[in-house]
């Protein structure tokens, strides 16, 4: 065994005093520090941190053990909506979630429990909403109404509820109101006004739009009275036979499994189609029917007719009806008939005789008349106004062919979109 050899001479002497200043406190120290065990202390300050919702950073906390032992970190947020804390590989992960600030308390343990803790805050800043492209312009008819959906104007960079307000230049040319998102216009007398958008946030920021909003009388956008073959030249032919008859179009089926149908572009908004038809034969129904360019609700068709069979009782939920207003849902395969849309009327005439029908869909209603008297007025939303083709036609029962509709004239008002 190796023992140090001790100094001799003038060294000796000095050897007291070493072991009062030196050997004898850091052994003191040493054993004090095993006889009562210190809790870990932070050895720097965090400084405050600012982040955005939904923006991510990690801080490395600092703590010293008197007693060298091996420590663990907790973290914890005092407003986890604002601010969220989590420990990470030694380090202390923190994720913005709402505005607000929010205080981070960090605590170091070690094997006896002992804790020590160090604070420091997290600032998450409210950010403006801002616009987002631009609101469409509206074109409408007195007493026409139009909708718009804000939220996809508007963006809020931190995830807030928006809140809205609308303000007319001129109510007397255009009214707007709002339903949570939905801004609805109604449209007065002839003019023009400017519809400003407001969007704010919670904290009070805001963000603004204009939409202009013009109010015109409808127009004629066409008609056709049947005066000679010469006038179906602007019309295509499916699945019928057709015939001019003393100023009137004859329509007859040639498919059992399909409706006869004369169909010709027409691309317009806030429409009303108004056309004398009947029909001529029975289990077969005259109907106007109008395409649109919506990916879902893809055509309308209103039918005019007794029903005495049933054959649309499942999609109507009515028995014997003598009208019916049916809507082709492309994305469920299936017709559907809007609730208070069909039903019996006596102004609606047997065979051989002709009346008046008018379909239209004009602020914010489906209406349909017959000879003046009214069958329905029920909202069109969701269903959009703006169509593509307008179609004349039978619908036979199925199986059946060689049934015929009647038509003197038809015409269309409204706007070109």
């Amino acid at each position: 065994m190796y023992l140090p050899s001790f100094p001799t001479g003038p060294a000796a002497a000095r050897l007291p005093h070493l072991l009062r200043w030196s050997a004898v406190p850091a052994m003191a120290a040493w054993l004090a520090a095993c006889d009562s065990p210190q809790p870990p202390t932070a050895c720097a300050t965090i400084p405050q941190q600012t982040l955005h919702v939904a923006e991510s950073r990690t801080v490395d906390p600092c703590f010293e053990d008197p007693n060298d032992d091996e420590i663990t970190l907790a973290a914890e947020s005092s407003d986890p909506n604002v601010a969220t804390a989590t420990v990470r590989q030694g380090a202390v992960a923190l994720r913005g979630v709402s505005p607000g600030s929010a205080s981070v308390t960090v605590t170091a343990t070690d094997p006896g429990m002992l804790k020590g803790t160090t604070d420091f805050e997290v600032l998450v800043p409210n950010r403006p909403p801002s616009a987002e492209g631009r609101i469409p312009p509206m074109e409408l008819i007195p007493g026409g109404s139009a909708r718009r959906d804000l939220s996809e104007y508007f963006i809020e960079p931190d995830g807030q509820v928006l809140a809205y307000s609308a303000v007319s230049s001129d109510v007397a040319v255009a009214s707007p109101s709002l339903n949570n998102v939905n801004l609805t216009v109604v449209g007065g007398t002839e003019g023009a006004a400017m519809i400003t958008v407001t969007a704010t946030d919670p904290g009070g920021l805001e963000a603004t739009q204009q939409m202009v909003v013009t109010v015109v009388e409808p127009v004629r956008l066409f008609r056709d009275d049947f005066d000679s073959e010469e006038s179906l030249d602007d019309w295509a032919f499916t699945d019928t036979r057709r015939e001019v008859v003393d100023g009137k179009l004859r329509l007859t089926t040639t498919n059992p499994n399909s409706d006869g149908r004369a169909r010709t572009p027409l691309s317009a908004t806030q429409w009303s189609v108004t056309a004398v038809m009947g029909n001529e034969t029975d289990d077969s129904w005259a109907q106007l029917m109008l395409f649109t360019r919506d990916s879902r609700y893809a055509g309308y068709v209103l039918q005019i007719g007794a029903d005495t069979v049933g054959s649309w009782d499942d999609v109507t939920g009515e028995s014997g009806t003598n009208y019916r207003l049916l809507v082709w849902d492309a994305q469920e395969g299936r017709w559907l008939s809007p609730p208070g849309t069909a039903g019996t009327s006596d102004a609606v005439k047997g065979l051989g005789n002709l009346m008046k029908v008018t379909f239209s869909a004009q602020s914010g209603e489906f209406i349909a008349t017959v000879d003046g008297v009214q069958l329905f007025r029920v909202p069109h939303d969701p269903y959009p106004d703006e169509i593509l083709i307008l179609s004349l036609g039978v619908s036979p029962l199925q199986g059946t062919t060689g049934k015929a509709g009647l038509f003197d004239w038809v015409e269309v008002f409204g706007l070109r979109p």
